[in-house]
């Protein structure tokens, strides 16, 4: 994983120059590239012409893929292993600042209750107790913004429908693809069993969500 920032720097050999080019690079176990006698590991890239590049890595010995994923530019994009955890960035990015058509909320624990403002928070259907515990669970650090010690605050905005259904979700302020797009990701991931209740009534509620990618020293 971490040479895939780098690929843009080697020579592209042509197997089939109509559809695609690939690039072979064998490669030691800590996976810097060697002469191939000296390699354990094998790393293809290919690039379509559609302009997504996919780069798998595998054991030359026994023929078994560590590691698979794909890019259009430096965006990640389809199926994609990181660090071991399987991640689908299979879907487009939406960057805007629009109008949201739905009610906003200025409470402080927007996922917990507060029956003194008769609000009722929605219930994550995969048990998680609150948002931080959902987070904790499902958020991943992409390798390559490890690697690079990319950091940074993305502003993720959606809508939760009266069904309790997410919507429309988009990034108002970013700060790297690679990081804006794993937030989206786990918003995608989050679903509710009930919408927002404000005096007993559900509503539609527009919510913007910072989520912070730190690298501790």
């Amino acid at each position: 994983m971490k040479n895939i920032v780098l690929l843009f720097c080697f020579v592209i050999l042509a197997f089939n120059s109509s559809a695609q080019t690939v690039t072979t690079r064998f490669l030691d176990k800590k996976q810097n590239e060697v002469p191939e006698k000296k390699a354990k590991y094998i790393e293809t890239i290919t690039k379509h012409e559609d302009g997504k590049i996919d780069t798998e890595i595998k054991k030359i010995k026994s023929g078994k893929i560590i590691s698979r994923s794909s890019f259009k530019s430096v965006e990640p994009f389809g199926i994609t292993n990181n660090g071991g955890k399987i991640i689908d960035y299979d879907f487009e990015m939406n960057y805007k600042d629009t109008i949201c058509l739905g009610d906003t909320i200025l409470i402080n624990g927007i996922f917990e209750d507060n029956d003194s403002l008769n609000y009722k928070a929605p219930k994550i259907s995969s048990g998680e107790i609150n948002f931080l515990k959902f987070l904790t669970a499902n958020l991943q650090y992409p390798n390559i913004a490890l690697e690079h010690n990319i950091q940074g605050k993305v502003y993720v905005r959606f809508l939760i429908n009266k069904e309790g259904k997410i919507e429309n979700i988009s990034v108002v302020k970013g700060t790297d693809i690679l990081l804006d797009k794993e937030a989206v990701r786990v918003f995608r991931k989050l679903k509710f069993d009930s919408p927002i209740i404000i005096y007993g009534e559900a509503k539609n509620v527009c919510m913007t969500i910072p989520i912070t990618f730190k690298l501790m020293n």
